[in-house]
């Protein structure tokens, strides 16, 4: 059982029984490897090789050149088979426990260290940078990714404002960092259309995050909109995704899944759930077009409904692939939705997959609008398809969250809150009954007067 002391910041070769490294990533035994590890990557992407091959030419060309932090121990380990690099010694139990002992106290410290950084930059009450607080809302979140974000200092949000980070709230051990987040943004709207476009700005943030860190992000919670800032003792408005939201549960017994058939066509049915789960309605609207489309197109397929293209020159036709178009309105007439939203529909869906973001409250209108004839055709067209039959009609859909306006002002300690509207978007979007069961669902929807806005979403307070 050979215990081994490695140099640097790359373990030894082989299954470790135990392992003790320097986890800071400041530490000494990292410098100079990131670079030389890019450095031997773009070398072997110049060559054509399989997966397997490129890492194993990486391995190779890491094992044959030096970096600063080979001159510093990185960790120790117990490894059943060493396969040691030149950088790893032998060592002994006594020499093992010493390193041992000196590894796990520099962590410690380095990550008390770390903790009250942290702590001394959080700052909530901070004020952005004058051109981005005349911006007129402030939309407070916390997101979650493995992005480690800088304190105080402005991200953009494509067009839609700019992000500062006030606070970390925790860090997983999975690598995911808890942010508060602070965006700011414009809008000429009331506050509770403002807050629809501020849940925008930080579902962007999220998809911009998880690419920029190559790991999933995902916006938490959503505190609320208020202006940038308040004056002691003035009203303020605040927007808040609050309220009560439910959908009575639904007795499912056996019986309900042991009609399921599987036709080929599974993704209809995963998209379909997607859709029904998500509280954006941008990506339900997406989820429900691709698995209408799934079925629209199986159908077309199974009847032969050929789309015909006519040559502008010769005015021959010819066949152009499946009629989509036709294997829809079928979904459509299927399920009582009426005035051929297929042009519509196919519009919506081009922005929302294809084109603009829906980054203003025009576009979010549409969306909302339309998507409940679009659920409404695909489920039921999931329903038909996989012979397992929805047991209510009706469903208040996630992205259908009341919206509570407060009124508030701010005194010392205390904060003053009154309600004065709730904003309810109730487009019920019933299936049709011949594909559904006999049960009814209670729905509902409104302002909970019990409840209180976050005290997370107060603006900092300025003096006049």
């Amino acid at each position: 059982m050979p215990y081994v002391r490695f140099r640097g910041a790359r373990t030894p070769r082989g299954s470790a029984r135990e392992l003790v490294r320097y986890e800071d990533a400041a530490a000494p035994c990292q410098s100079g490897l990131g670079a030389l590890m890019a450095e031997a990557r773009r070398s072997v992407e110049a060559q054509v090789l399989s997966q397997d091959k490129a890492s194993q030419a990486v391995e190779r060309s890491l094992d044959t050149r030096t970096y600063d932090g080979l001159q510093h121990v990185g960790g120790i380990c117990i490894v059943d088979e060493p396969d040691l690099r030149p950088s790893d010694d032998i060592i002994t139990k006594e020499e093992y426990d010493r390193e041992r002992t000196v590894i796990e106290g520099a962590n410690v410290k380095s990550r008390r260290e770390r903790q009250e950084t942290i702590e001394r930059s959080a700052d909530l009450m901070r004020r952005p940078l004058p051109a981005h607080e005349a911006m007129k809302w402030r939309t407070r979140i916390e997101i979650v990714s493995h992005a480690e974000l800088d304190f105080h200092v402005p991200y953009r949000v494509g067009d839609m404002g700019y992000a500062y980070m006030r606070a970390r709230t925790n860090a997983a051990p999975t690598g995911e960092i808890g942010n508060i987040v602070d965006i700011y943004h414009h809008s000429e709207d009331p506050i509770a259309e403002a807050l629809l476009l501020g849940r925008e700005a930080a579902e962007l943030l999220a998809d911009l995050l998880a690419v920029a860190a190559y790991a999933p992000a995902r916006v938490m919670q959503i505190h609320g909109t208020t202006p940038p800032y308040c004056h002691p003792g003035e009203p303020f408005e605040l927007a808040s995704f609050s309220g009560f939201h439910c959908n009575s549960p639904v007795p499912v017994g056996p019986a309900v899944l042991e009609a399921f058939v599987d036709p080929g066509t599974r993704f209809a049915l995963r998209n379909a759930r997607v859709g029904l789960s998500t509280p954006l309605p941008t990506e339900a609207f997406a989820s429900f077009w691709n698995s209408a489309e799934v079925i629209a197109q199986e159908r077309a397929e199974r009847e032969g409904w050929r789309r015909t293209v006519k040559c502008q020159g010769c005015g021959a036709t010819r066949a152009a692939g499946w009629d989509l178009k036709l294997g829809f309105n079928h979904l459509y007439d299927a399920a009582g939705v009426k005035d051929d939203p297929f042009d519509r529909h196919r519009s919506i869906r081009g922005r929302v997959q294809h084109g603009t973001t829906p980054g203003d409250i025009a576009d979010q209108r549409s969306v909302h609008s339309e998507v409940g004839a679009l659920r409404i055709a695909a489920v039921a067209g999931v329903a038909e398809s996989f012979g397992v039959r929805p047991q209510v009609p009706n469903f208040l859909s996630a992205d259908q969250w009341p919206i509570s306006v407060w009124s508030c002002s701010v005194e010392g300690d205390a904060i003053r809150t009154e309600l004065r509207r709730c904003v309810t978007q109730m487009g019920m979007a019933n299936l049709p009954q011949r594909v559904c069961g006999e049960q009814g669902r209670d729905v509902r929807s409104g302002a909970d007067l019990n409840s209180q806005p976050s005290r997370l979403a107060v603006p900092p307070v300025i003096e006049r």
